[in-house]
């Protein structure tokens, strides 16, 4: 009995003696096991919050680049909800385009055109510069520079010179608008000015229209594809409007449809929506005598002026912006092209004389033929004129 209890304890004290020894190297062994794993674990959890930031950053960039930058947040917006011009560039197309002579829209589009408003100002293949492209040597003086520029007007690979030191200008197209001392390029005041400037002198020096082969827009950049794509923006800017628009006070913005004048004075012989065998009537005629004058019944743009032989004869079609969100134009046929007195492009006022009345085309006597079109659909013209 005694010898198995003596057994019993012995074991008893054999077992707690191991289990002293795994307490004591357990002790011994934690704080290099600390040690260890905690480096370990540190490691992971930069790395996690490094790879955070990188997706973070990644993702940003995806949407800047998806997305206007925040210094155009404010656009001017077209009818159909389409944004158009930077509200911010507005003023300065307005100002330079009075003091230089020169269509506010046309240097809009050519700012679009060349930078899309400035948002992509990296130097072009050609090595043009800045808010509107101006190549260096033309922008400081291409005939003081001509041995250190190639033919395109990019200073040669070991030429360096700063284009917005006056010091460095000598007769060029640079303009220092703002008074900074600097002539910058990427300075949209002093680039807008030199493009103004520019567009100016070639219109008087060439007498001709802005977009005419030869004339301002195409020595600007001679490419019947670049002078095409600047009129698209430019009839573009002009006639579409909504909020803070570039029209407003002159015309779209401020005018309701009982604004509309009457545009000629005559009695009605057709009616809108009449069926006249091969095609529906699309407007109303005011029968007058020729020579009659016609009126635009709003202040608007010039979008077409032509002839069109086998039924207006000849005819003239105004856009007058956005009424109620809805883009509106008027159209006036059957005048004879010597009694039209606007051109494409040209900005009319409510009540002035257009054209006179005619016969021409397809007519059975002297009339006007005088549609309305809201969002390119005619419609009923006797709701927008005056009743009488």
């Amino acid at each position: 009995m005694l010898k198995r209890i003596a057994n019993y304890l012995k074991g008893k004290i054999a077992s707690l003696m191991v289990k002293q020894a795994i307490i004591a190297t357990a002790k011994k062994s934690l704080p290099f096991l600390i040690g260890s794993i905690f480096p370990i674990g540190f490691l992971v959890i930069l790395i996690i919050l490094i790879a955070g930031c990188l997706l973070s950053i990644i993702q940003v960039a995806k949407e800047k680049a998806t997305a206007m930058p925040t210094m155009d947040v404010n656009w001017i917006i077209s009818a159909d909800g389409k944004t158009m011009i930077p509200a911010q560039y507005l003023p300065i197309y307005q100002k330079l385009g009075k003091e230089y002579g020169v269509p506010w829209n046309l240097l809009a589009a050519i700012h679009n055109v060349e930078t899309s408003f400035g948002r992509n100002l990296n130097t072009s293949s050609a090595g043009a510069v800045g808010h509107v492209q101006f190549m260096p040597c033309n922008w400081l003086g291409w005939d003081y520079y001509k041995d250190k520029c190639d033919r395109l007007g990019d200073f040669l690979p070991s030429v360096h010179i700063d284009l917005t030191n006056p010091k460095n200008f000598h007769n060029g197209q640079a303009v220092d608008y703002n008074k900074d001392g600097k002539m910058d390029p990427n300075n949209i005041l002093d680039s807008v000015a030199a493009a103004a400037k520019r567009l100016a002198n070639d219109k008087k020096r060439t007498g001709k229209d802005w977009f005419d082969r030869g004339g301002p827009v195409w020595k600007y950049n001679p490419s019947d594809k670049y002078v095409t794509k600047v009129e698209k923006y430019f009839t573009l800017f002009a006639s579409q409007r909504q909020t803070a628009s570039p029209l407003s006070g002159q015309y779209g913005g401020s005018i309701t449809s009982s604004s509309f004048s009457m545009p000629a004075k005559g009695r009605y012989t057709g009616r809108f929506g009449e069926n006249r065998g091969d095609h529906i009537h699309a407007g109303i005629d005011i029968a007058a005598p020729i020579g009659t004058p016609m009126y635009a019944v709003a202040d608007g743009i010039v979008t077409r002026s032509k002839t069109n032989p086998g039924g207006f004869g000849y005819y003239v079609v105004i856009n007058h912006g956005s009424i109620g969100g809805k883009s509106v134009e008027t159209w006036y046929g059957h005048m004879y092209p010597n009694t039209v007195l606007v051109k494409l492009r040209m900005r009319v006022s409510r009540g002035q004389k257009i054209a006179e009345v005619g016969n021409n085309g397809r007519s059975s006597g002297p009339h006007l033929h005088f549609e309305v079109h809201v969002n390119g659909k005619a419609v009923e013209p006797l709701n927008w004129i005056p009743k009488r």
